[in-house]
């Protein structure tokens, strides 16, 4: 092709915010595919472990009804990867719900394809006692049997290839499991011909939307063109440009390279990727390239229960308290452990914003300088009730019965905002599997279904 012209509509869908006026202005360029990324880990192990979506389904279907019938009105194709956040496959099937109330109200047609993306559990226990699986990060780290029996959900980020498979099979609507977000803009480039230096390219930059341009609005849409050497990035709102400092600021994010990254099947080198502004908001891009890699692998992600969680949040602003706040929980800690005896199986965080709630041990800036301290005590335990009861222990040392040098008076020490002062929050998840899984098929573990879609009449074809 000449031209071949992908649209993103905004950073993340189900987001708060929508600017329905900058995807509509994109429509009118005529794309061959819009893409929307649905899925991420940003939010903890919870929506893995628990299956869930971390946003509303009112706001996904409003999302849904702005971009799907606009985009098939064009005869664009739809990409949405990762939907359902967590990208499980009861996850996507609570999505596909909402695109059939989509396709009922608009009498939409079209052929969907729908990759799923769960990794059967018994398939890698298998192959965890036959084989050296490695960790993501950690050298000589090997998944076990025990990884996975620990994980109630794992799933694998699939690559280009699926998507590009459903869409050499004639889908207008693809929508995936877990993905890479960068492969719902690479894979059409890929399927329609184009360079994979090119495409991988284009993809990462893509992927977030508007965070690319200046000042960055994850509600805009972004409108790449590619050529048979290069492709030219661009916003299609008036209140945000892409320049060149916008897109290489963008290829630095979450990424530990600036110039090179790793996908199934290998990574791209953009080291000699070359950045020019070429008109109002639009940046020329060309020169990655592309290396296969000799083993095909994908990351796996896995997640399962730890404990249950009990929290209480509460306020401190006593100036006497405030500097030795980590002292008086540590000393609260330490009574509650003689009480309960060494066999009660919890553990405690104490979470102190205003001194180093957001970075922790890794905070630089020692002193306090904040008049007042909000605290979350965090307790996770084997069993919710001894959990509630540890939390209720600690809240109840720390706001009325904690002695410190010269302390007055015996008012409460911790304003709590919420009634009761304890929340139960069920069952807590952590993150097991976080391994590289080598396949001989790139779509070994990616299975498509095909289906005929007139409104609310679902036919399945493969």
């Amino acid at each position: 092709m000449d031209a071949f012209r992908i649209v993103v509509v905004k950073s993340h869908i189900g987001t708060a915010e929508t600017d329905r006026a900058s995807y509509l202005s994109a429509l009118k360029h005529k794309p061959d595919v819009v893409g929307l990324q649905g899925s991420s880990v940003d939010f903890g192990p919870y929506y893995l472990g628990a299956s869930q979506c971390n946003k509303s389904r009112t706001k996904m279907k409003e999302d849904l009804e702005l971009v799907l019938p606009a985009a098939l009105s064009q005869n664009a194709k739809v990409i949405l990867g990762g939907m359902g956040y967590a990208g499980t496959r009861s996850r996507v099937d609570w999505f596909l719900e909402i695109l059939r109330e989509v396709s009922t109200a608009h009498e939409l047609r079209f052929k969907l394809a729908v990759i799923y993306s769960d990794v059967p559990h018994d398939y890698l226990r298998e192959r965890a006692l036959r084989e050296r699986i490695q960790h993501l990060e950690l050298s000589g780290n090997y998944l076990t049997p025990e990884d996975v029996d620990a994980s109630t959900n794992i799933v694998a980020l699939m690559g280009a290839e699926p998507i590009v498979r459903a869409l050499s099979l004639g889908a207008q609507v693809v929508v995936t499991g877990r993905c890479c977000d960068a492969a719902i803009f690479a894979a059409p480039a890929q399927w329609a011909g184009f360079d994979r230096g090119l495409a991988w390219h284009m993809g990462t930059l893509m992927e977030c939307g508007g965070l690319a341009a200046r000042p960055q609005r994850g509600d805009v849409a972004l409108l790449s063109t590619l050529n048979q050497n290069h492709f030219i990035i661009e916003s299609t709102s008036s209140e945000a440009r892409c320049t060149v400092e916008s897109i290489t600021d963008h290829q630095m994010y979450e990424r530990p390279s600036a110039t090179r990254e790793h996908f199934p099947g290998g990574f791209f080198d953009a080291s000699s990727a070359t950045y020019e502004d070429v008109g109002p908001g639009q940046v020329r891009v060309a020169g990655a390239v592309f290396h296969p890699s000799h083993q095909y692998e994908v990351l796996i992600n896995g997640a399962g229960p730890m404990g249950f969680r009990s929290i209480s949040i509460g306020g401190v602003r006593d100036p006497l308290v405030i500097p030795r706040l980590g002292q008086l929980e540590e000393e609260a800690k330490a009574r509650v452990s003689r009480d309960l005896g060494e066999k009660a199986d919890y553990e405690v965080r104490f979470i102190n914003y205003g001194i180093d709630g957001v970075l922790g041990p890794y905070e630089h800036r020692r002193e306090v300088l904040s008049k007042e301290v909000g605290v979350i005590i965090d307790v996770v335990a084997s069993a919710q009730e001894l959990a509630t009861d540890v939390a209720a222990r600690l809240c109840g040392i720390l706001d009325a019965r904690t002695a410190y040098p010269n302390r007055v008076l015996g008012q409460r020490n911790f304003a709590i905002p919420f009634s009761p002062a304890v929340q139960e929050l069920g069952v807590a998840y952590r993150f097991t599997i976080d391994h590289l899984l080598p396949l001989d098929d790139p779509l070994e573990i990616f299975p498509i279904t095909l289906h005929k879609v007139k409104g609310d009449k679902w036919r399945l074809l493969s």
